[in-house]
């Protein structure tokens, strides 16, 4: 089953590796330990091994005989254990722990059948032709008693630590973890009302999330207050439209001519607010990346169709590898407005630039028409501005390009262009 807690992942995972770490030290321990107590035992047999030659008288046409005893009283008690032989064909020594028993060559258990550790060395000695076979053996299970105690301190020690490191982990996980859950709760408190957004005390792990947070909070924010703020704008803008409908429906002979005319400007009014609120509604969707060369390709053909018959051209000068930081509909949306304005106004070049600088995109849409004055230009910029009403349109388009433009944080400027004719120039985000 798959964790869905970070508290139950780090706990799960931190005690899989403690516990394989805590084994593999103590099976080192424990192996080393065993090592230097065999050697040291097996040390002190050959040292006795060495005393009981040490102790050994051997003429050279008689038995060998002891000349003094062996400092290790065990070998004094029957059956102990411990035991010394020093024998040849003919006759044999023994510890009085043998009692009338005699150790085999090479023998690994004593007279009780006892598991034995045998040290032995055979002797040769000019004078006699026999050799002579000393041997010391001491019991095994004197040796794993040391062993089996060892491996019990060490499993305690090990237990204790484990436990110990467990809950130290448990609590350094819980540390860890505490911004998450503060995280949490000032989420809980956005949700609740009790705060617009969420502080910026955090980890430099988290900062990151929080500040993507924190921005899909003000983005939040700034919906609902451009949509209070279009909703206000278009009751104000439709008060009077309807106040002059009103007026002529009851004046008797209603002016249909007139009627036409409000009506018109109300359908203009409300594209004009459904388009700025698709734009709030879909601005800077995280990850959206749309080609900037693509859309202005697409676009050229249908606006020379559109304009088929006036001998216009598009020039369009800019790098293939140009990518916009927003959705394709309002690209398209901003693009199409201009160039179509500009389409409109020319007299026969239109031209269509872009390049990067820093992390911005800068396009600029130049025409060769008649352009228009500073004042003129600011006063473009508002909703259903028309400085000829012989041309087509509803006098919204660079209301609306701007309004989106203004959406993504960038800038839309009017300048005179090269050219003779208005210049478009726009600052938008780029995804580079």
């Amino acid at each position: 089953m798959r964790l869905r807690s970070f508290r139950a992942r780090l706990l799960a995972g931190t005690a899989v590796w403690t516990i394989l770490a805590l084994a593999a030290a103590g099976l080192v321990l424990s192996v080393a330990f065993r090592r230097s107590v065999e050697n040291a035992f097996d040390d002190r047999l050959q040292s006795l091994l060495i005393a009981v030659i040490a102790a050994l008288d051997v003429p050279p046409g008689g038995p060998a005989a002891m000349t003094r005893p062996i400092p290790e009283p065990r070998f004094e008690r029957p059956y102990s254990g411990w035991y010394w032989q020093v024998s040849d064909e003919d006759h044999h020594l023994r510890s009085r722990s043998l009692w009338d028993h005699l150790l085999e060559t090479g023998a690994i258990s004593g007279p009780r059948g006892e598991a034995l550790r045998l040290r032995e060395r055979t002797l040769q000695f000019p004078s006699r032709a026999q050799a002579i076979r000393v041997a010391v053996a001491a019991p095994q299970e004197e040796l794993q008693r040391e062993i089996d105690a060892f491996d019990r301190l060490l499993l305690s020690a090990l237990a204790i630590f484990g436990v110990g490191l467990a809950i130290a982990i448990a609590v350094q996980v819980g540390y860890g973890l505490r911004p998450l859950q503060r995280l949490a709760d000032e989420l809980q408190d956005v949700r609740a009302g009790r705060a617009e957004r969420l502080r910026d005390e955090y980890p430099r792990e988290v900062e990151p999330l929080v500040g993507a947070m924190n921005d899909v909070l003000e983005h939040q924010r700034q919906l609902i207050e451009r949509a209070r703020s279009h909703v206000g704008d278009l009751a104000h803008a439709l008060k009077t439209p309807l106040s002059v409908i009103a007026a002529d429906a009851s004046g008797g002979s209603p002016q249909v001519g007139a009627i036409k005319d409000q009506v018109g400007i109300m359908r203009r009014l409300v594209d004009h607010h459904l388009t700025r609120a698709a734009a709030a509604g879909a601005r800077r969707i995280p990850g959206s990346r749309t080609d900037v060369r693509a859309v202005v390709d697409a676009l050229r053909p249908t606006l020379l169709r559109l304009h088929t018959g006036r001998g216009l051209s598009i020039d369009v000068t800019m790098p293939r590898d140009l990518v916009f930081a927003g959705e394709q509909q309002d690209l398209e949306e901003i693009l199409g407005n201009l160039m179509d304005n500009a389409c409109k106004w020319a007299a026969a070049t239109v031209s269509v630039r872009g390049n990067v600088v820093g992390q911005q995109l800068h396009l600029q849409i130049d025409d060769d028409g008649p352009g228009l004055s500073p004042e003129a230009a600011k006063r473009s910029l508002e909703r259903g501005t028309r400085f000829d009403a012989t041309t087509p349109g509803s006098g919204l388009g660079l209301s609306i390009a701007a309004d989106l433009t203004d959406l993504y944080g960038g800038a839309l400027t009017l300048e005179r262009a090269n050219l003779g004719g208005l210049s478009v120039r726009l600052a938008l985000p780029s995804a580079d």
